[in-house]
């Protein structure tokens, strides 16, 4: 358990990357939702422009929102597996 800790704390990964994998169903929808924002953007001026911002930023945080609480859920879960296997 120890190495694992140390791993996460000192390891030289970047966890605040995210790639997927080249031409998967993923990466081809991120790219539609990019190349779709960025239409909707050029399309958009004046007030349409700032409801539309104000969309796309709320729902950033929202879903980043749920992905910590999920995150921190499984940490929990994981941490209560470890005690109740150490007995």
């Amino acid at each position: 358990m120890k190495n694992i800790l140390e791993n996460l704390y000192f390891g030289d990964s970047n966890y605040n990357t995210y790639s997927c994998d080249e031409n998967s169903s993923e990466e081809i929808t991120m790219l539609t939702l990019q190349d779709s924002e960025n239409k909707l953007l050029n399309c958009l001026t004046g007030e349409e422009r700032k409801i539309f911002v104000d969309y796309v930023d709320s729902w950033d945080l929202i879903s980043a929102s749920m992905c910590l609480n999920k995150f921190l859920l499984g940490c929990k879960v994981g941490f209560n597996l470890n005690d109740s296997l150490k007995g």
